[in-house]
């Protein structure tokens, strides 16, 4: 969720630490703030987006400076929940990413020894626990007060008089960068890969101090421990909209290329190449849009391997005793590599045993390490809603299947679906009318059978993300067992249909839905069962084996130009925040 960054350096930092916050904003954007480093502490806060606190800083000059976006979690967006947060004397600012959660423990224990608090904030608690601690010694304060700490954070500190920058981390994503000069922390590379490409990825609880000319890392005793630094490029080219009215639009444009970069990392002279052994059964954890993806694979590596494939949110999955692991392994599949429930799903099956492994876009992610990762190549997202991330997660996906199946024919399919998506998304023009008749729609219902029925969540999620639209998907052997009671006079119902098996099935569906007064467009590759002549309004979908995916490519731009015609913050969505580190 929220962003965090620093710099300490021996020149002024606070238009880096700010342009780094324009950066991180798809982590949390309800408010930011700045702690600027000098005898004392000052902080400059702004509710709503970066550019508000930009015009705050105007003039301010510091060599230390810690910054913080939010994404609002324990207390309403305001200043006084506005990170950094200060110690009772002022003497200590935090910038947090995480969730403390004996924070209201804390709290009691140290409102007891006569400390107030002005938030309602979690992170408070930390500056005061700090303060609480000082004795001379901030390193030694900072490893004392995260002793205490049960939760998950990425924490960059600072002290009056002092310019150094001191982080800490657990669970939580933090990267160190270091360059000529200046030293920073951040959240992630991105947002200071275009200031270095030298980066230390540190462990959970090591401490990292900070100054402008040197970087020292500490074990939880407060030994002296060595880290090579890693040298690492950022396509910089991710920050530019390319022309594009938003990123999103932009990023859905760039999926016949991001997939065709993930096909040739995989597939060499024909043959498929994976990091994964044979099992006889895999379980698929994650989240949100990629537990869609996790749908997907089942259905198509099922078909095509026999292989069964159990899919589980992630934050049900790590709660629950998993049956015998003989012959089992689980996959992860996240973009960004630090979903927390994911992770902590992941550690949960390796500590019963299993085999892990990942699908996931950010190399040296926390997931990365504590797997064997599968990466994708769909580069930086930079909108909150995924297009291209899902994509190819579903690609390498079906690549396993592909891997583990003695028929290659559809290899060729798959090969070519860079071709047949750039086909896809010059649906557009047929797309966007659509778009100016139903976004004022209280509610779409969307519909699909076997493949198509994964696809339609994927685009009904797409819908409510950006648009705010009431949008559900349902299998639609299920019309009749309660969700055709939705349906009254004028219901948007889009149809996927893309299956010869259940062509004429689905067409049944859509009848029903029509002579309850329903309104149905329909995305489909099939001709010649009356899907076209039966449907309200029709977008025709490249014929592929892999038309469902197709689907999904065609229903992002759906979703883009409703949210554009209702005037919608498209790139970041209400709520929502690109990376969730919290549970």
């Amino acid at each position: 969720m929220c962003g965090i960054i620093g710099c300490t350096a021996n020149h002024s930092v606070v238009q880096t630490v700010v342009d780094g916050l324009k950066r991180l904003e798809y982590r949390g954007y309800d408010s930011s703030g700045i702690a600027l480093v000098s005898d004392g502490i000052k902080t400059i806060k702004a509710v709503g987006r970066v550019k508000a606190l930009e015009q705050k800083v105007l003039g301010e000059r510091a060599t230390t400076a810690i910054g913080h976006t939010r994404w609002a979690t324990h207390g309403i967006a305001n200043e006084q929940n506005c990170h950094p947060h200060l110690s009772s004397g002022g003497d200590f600012a935090v910038v947090h990413n995480g969730i403390i959660e004996n924070f209201a423990e804390l709290k009691d224990f140290l409102l007891q020894r006569g400390f107030e608090f002005y938030s309602e904030t979690d992170t408070e608690v930390i500056a005061k626990l700090i303060g609480y601690y000082y004795r001379g010694d901030t390193a030694r304060a900072v490893v004392k007060a995260t002793r205490r700490l049960v939760g998950s954070f990425a924490l960059g500190i600072v002290r009056s008089g002092e310019n150094k920058i001191y982080a800490i981390r657990r669970e939580n994503p933090l990267i160190i960068g270091l360059g000529e000069n200046f030293n920073m922390i951040a959240s992630d590379m991105p947002a200071i890969s275009h200031l270095t490409n030298k980066f230390v990825l540190p462990e959970c609880d090591e401490l990292v101090e900070l100054c402008a000319e040197s970087c020292n890392f500490y074990n939880t005793n407060l030994e002296p421990i060595k880290k090579t630094p890693q040298t690492v490029r950022v396509e910089q080219n991710t920050f530019d909209k390319g022309g594009y009215s938003h990123y999103m639009l932009k990023e859905i444009y760039e999926q016949p290329t991001a997939v065709d970069k993930t096909l040739r990392k995989y597939i060499v002279d024909g043959h498929i190449s994976l990091p994964l052994k044979n099992y006889e059964r895999l379980s698929i954890v994650a989240c949100g849009s990629a537990f869609h993806a996790g749908l997907m694979a089942k259905y198509f590596i099922e078909r095509v391997a026999g292989i069964p494939v159990d899919v589980e949110l992630a934050s049900e999955f790590r709660y629950r005793q998993i049956p015998s692991q003989n012959g089992r392994a689980v996959i992860a599949i996240s973009q960004s590599g630090e979903t927390a429930d994911t992770i902590s799903a992941i550690n949960h099956a390796k500590a019963q045993g299993m085999d892990a492994y990942c699908i996931v876009n950010q190399k040296n992610s926390t997931l990365s390490r504590i797997c064997t990762p599968l990466y994708t190549e769909a580069g930086v997202e930079r909108a909150v809603a995924t297009t291209k991330g899902f994509l190819t997660q579903v690609i390498v996906a079906y690549l396993i299947g592909l891997s583990h199946s003695m028929d290659k024919s559809l290899l060729y399919g798959i090969e070519n679906f860079g071709r047949d998506l750039k086909t896809a998304l010059n649906s557009t023009d047929l797309i966007q009318p659509l778009c100016s008749r139903f976004y004022t729609c209280p509610y779409v219902m969307f519909m699909g059978r076997g493949d198509d029925f994964p696809a339609a969540r994927e685009g009904a999620l797409k819908l409510k993300e950006i648009s705010y639209i009431c949008a559900e998907a349902y299998a639609a052997g299920e019309l009749k067992h309660g969700s055709i009671s939705l349906i009254t006079p004028g219901v948007p119902v889009i149809v996927l249909a893309n299956d010869p098996s259940t062509g004429s099935k689905t067409l049944g569906n859509i009848i029903e839905v029509r002579s309850r007064g329903g309104t149905v467009i329909t995305f489909s590759s099939l001709s010649g069962y009356g899907l076209k002549e039966a449907s309200d309004y029709f977008v025709p979908v490249p014929p592929s084996p892999l038309a469902s995916l197709l689907s999904v490519a065609e229903l992002q731009i759906f979703a883009y130009y409703i949210a554009l015609a209702k005037g919608c913050d498209i790139d970041k969505p209400r709520n929502l925040a690109k990376s969730v580190t919290v549970e």
